[in-house]
């Protein structure tokens, strides 16, 4: 499914699909497709070009800060990506949510991954990439 609302085809199944997969999404266009979204409940999964993947704010649930927030600079998003410049609000502790600021536009920010929050090379925090 396109974001609006075209029907492409079906598949087997949203846990089969990562968000900014391009392999595998099983559909002929003009040009790639990559994997924008998935929801659970309806088993729909969004598929559109590279470039709407991009976003500067990843939301994060089930979050954790072993220090403040204001001394958090970079994040990784993925386990074998380099540290992105960021920002994120909020004091040390557990936090239902928190909402990374990035410096540079990430491509495919997926939904379940873990979010590694530095300051420097120092782990300081990490939470649950949200969807």
């Amino acid at each position: 499914m396109t974001r609006d609302g075209r029907l492409l085809g079906p598949h087997d199944g949203h846990a089969h699909f990562t968000v900014g997969q391009r392999r595998g999404v099983g559909v002929a266009a003009p040009e790639p497709l990559y994997v924008l979204e998935k929801d659970a409940r309806s088993g729909r999964v969004v598929v559109g070009p590279r470039s709407a993947l991009g976003t500067e704010r990843v939301e994060l649930e089930d979050a954790r800060l072993h220090r403040d927030g204001t001394r958090v600079d970079r994040a990784k998003l993925r386990y074998r990506s380099h540290p992105l410049p960021c920002r994120v609000a909020g004091g040390p502790g557990r936090h239902d949510s928190l909402t990374l600021e990035l410096g540079e536009a990430v491509e495919g920010a997926a939904p379940g991954q873990t979010a590694c929050l530095m300051d420097g090379d120092r782990v300081v925090g990490h939470g649950t990439i949200s969807g």
